[in-house]
C-alpha cells in the first residue's frame, strides 16, 4: 500500500535545521528501507520535510542508478523507474511530485534476504545473505552467484556467516563484510559478536580487517575504504593494505547505511532491537540512548553537519540511498499502476484514464 505524507506514521525532527537545508541545497531526496518493510522517500518542500512510503514484503536492500530503483523483498527484486514528465500530471496529485517511480519488472528469486544492492554494469548485484554469496539478478536464473567467501563450501539457504555488505569501486566488487567466519547453518549467531566481524577483499577472500562488531556498509569513497562498525557505533577508515583502522566518528546508534554525496557522508543509525542476544553490544556501554535517524558528516573533517531524527514510527533503518535531482518522490506499486496507468513509449509518455478492469 502507498501511505500518503500525512499518514506515514513517522515524526521527523531536524534539531538545528541544517540537515533539511542540506537536502534543499542539494535538491535531492533520501531513500530508506525500514524495519516495518517500507520504502520511504524523504525530501524537502518549502523548507519542510516530505515523506512518501510504499510497503513491500520483507524489504531489505535497495539500489539506485539514474531513474531506476531496485528493491529486494521476501522472494523477489522489484524494479521501479521514474517516468520523466509524468510527475506534474499525476491525476490525483497534480504538481505535488517531481518524480514518480512506477513498477517496471519483478525478478522472482526465492528467499534470499538481500542486503547491500547496486547496479553494476547494467546488472543488479546484491549481497545474498541467505545463501552466503554475492549474486547478480537478471531474470535468467533465480540468481547467479558471483562470489562467496572462501570458507563457504556450499551455497545453501542457511545464512552461514551473515554476509551483509559490499563495496563497489570502478564498477567492480572490491570488499565485503560479514559477521562471523562460519560454514554451518546460522553459525555466526554462536560467535561472540563483539569482535568476530570481518572485512574481506573480493575476489581473493583476503581478510582486510578483523575484530569488528557487527560490521556493515563497506564503501570505497575517494579511493579510501570506509566501514560501519555497527556494534560499537563507529565510522571507521580502514587501510586496505595493512588493516589498520581509525575511528573517524562516534555514532549515536546502530549504524547501517552509508553513502557520500557532494562532499557529505550520510549515515543511517537505528535504535536497538528489543529481541536480540543477551550479550550487550559495545555501543550500549557508551552512554546515551541510541536514536533512529540520519546523520550528515563533512566527508573531509567528519564534523557533524546535521541530524534528522526519526522520533516515532520507524525504529530501524536497513538501507540508505539517495535520489539526486529529486525533491519530492512518489513510488507506486502494481495495484496503483492498474488503477492509474502510466504509459511510456520510446518518444512519449502519458497517463491512461481507464483503469484495468479486473
Amino acid at each position: 500500500m502507498n501511505i500518503p505524507d500525512d499518514a506515514a506514521s513517522a515524526t521527523l525532527h531536524d534539531g538545528t535545521g541544517s540537515f533539511l537545508a542540506l537536502l534543499d541545497r542539494f535538491g535531492c531526496s533520501l531513500l530508506l528501507s525500514t524495519d516495518d518493510y517500507r520504502l520511504v522517500a524523504i525530501g524537502v518542500s518549502e523548507r519542510k520535510p516530505t515523506l512518501r512510503a510504499l510497503v513491500l514484503p520483507f524489504l531489505r536492500g535497495v539500489g539506485v542508478q539514474g531513474s531506476y530503483i531496485a528493491a529486494g523483498t521476501a522472494s523477489s527484486v522489484v524494479v521501479f523507474k521514474d517516468v520523466p514528465g509524468l510527475a506534474p500530471l499525476v491525476p490525483d496529485a497534480p504538481q505535488r511530485f517531481d518524480a514518480v517511480y512506477m513498477p517496471r519488472a519483478v525478478h522472482f528469486t526465492g528467499r534470499c534476504d538481500f542486503h547491500d544492492m547496486a547496479f553494476v554494469g547494467g546488472a543488479i548485484v546484491a549481497v545474498n545473505t541467505h545463501y552466503s554469496c554475492i549474486c547478480a539478478v537478471d531474470g535468467r536464473h533465480s540468481f547467479t552467484p558471483l562470489w562467496k567467501p572462501p570458507f563457504i563450501t556450499q551455497l545453501l539457504p542457511e545464512d552461514r556467516c551473515h554476509l551483509n555488505g559490499m563495496a563497489i569501486e570502478n564498477g567492480q566488487i572490491r570488499y565485503a563484510t560479514l559477521l562471523g567466519e562460519s560454514d554451518r547453518r546460522e553459525g555466526w549467531r554462536d560467535i561472540y559478536l563483539d569482535d568476530a566481524g570481518l572485512v574481506v577483499e573480493v575476489p581473493s577472500g583476503r581478510i582486510v580487517a578483523s575484530g569488528l562488531s557487527l560490521p556493515h556498509s563497506p564503501r570505497v569513497i575517494g579511493g579510501r575504504l570506509f566501514c560501519l562498525d555497527s556494534g560499537r557505533g563507529e565510522l571507521l577508515g580502514i587501510d586496505a593494505g595493512n588493516g589498520q583502522r581509525t575511528v573517524l566518528a562516534r555514532l549515536p546508534g546502530f549504524a547501517h547505511g552509508l553513502l557520500e554525496y557532494r562532499g557529505v557522508l550520510f549515515i543511517a543509525v537505528s535504535k536497538l532491537r528489543s529481541r536480540r542476544p543477551e550479550r550487550r553490544l559495545p555501543l550500549e556501554d557508551g552512554g546515551g540512548e541510541p536514536i533512529c535517524g540520519i546523520l550528515a558528516l563533512d566527508a573531509a573533517s567528519f564534523r557533524l553537519l546535521g541530524t534528522l531524527e526519526i522520533r516515532t514510527g520507524i525504529h530501524e533503518i536497513y538501507d540508505l540511498q539517495l535520489l539526486p535531482g529529486v525533491r519530492r518522490a512518489d513510488i507506486r506499486n502494481s495495484d496503483q499502476w492498474r488503477e492509474q496507468q502510466a504509459i511510456e513509449l520510446p518518444d512519449s509518455a502519458f497517463w491512461a484514464h481507464e483503469p484495468i478492469v479486473r
